[in-house]
């Protein structure tokens, strides 16, 4: 699942991309420092931020640009985006698929076994 939204850092009305794919998905792991099956110990907001800073990485390396921001540099751009942004980055988290899975199905899955 891609996503582009105008970049509240620019100058010029620049647009910046995103890519929720597995990658994606091992960046945001590798920044925490964490397997896959522990992400459910992660802060929801650190979670957020970083998986969609590795979103930002993966279509930087699809697209093969040099990464504009470092994590730090991402943090300052990301309390600039708007509510809106924010949930439509949200809505391709939920929408965009991981290991063959949507995010719906995994947190389908989740429930059935607490049950």
């Amino acid at each position: 699942m891609e996503v582009t939204l105008k970049n509240p850092l620019s100058l010029f009305g620049r647009s910046i991309g995103f890519r929720f794919d597995n990658y994606a998905w091992i960046v945001m792991c590798e920044i925490n420092n964490i397997e896959f099956h522990e992400i459910q110990n992660l802060h929801e907001h650190t979670l957020l931020v970083t998986l969609v800073y590795g979103a930002y990485v993966s279509h930087c390396r699809e697209k093969a640009k040099k990464e504009k921001y470092d994590l730090k540099g991402f943090y300052e751009l990301w309390k600039k985006l708007t509510q809106e942004q924010i949930e439509e980055l949200k809505r391709a988290i939920v929408d965009s698929r991981l290991l063959g899975k949507t995010m719906r199905e995994w947190a389908g899955e989740e429930e059935e076994k607490k049950k």
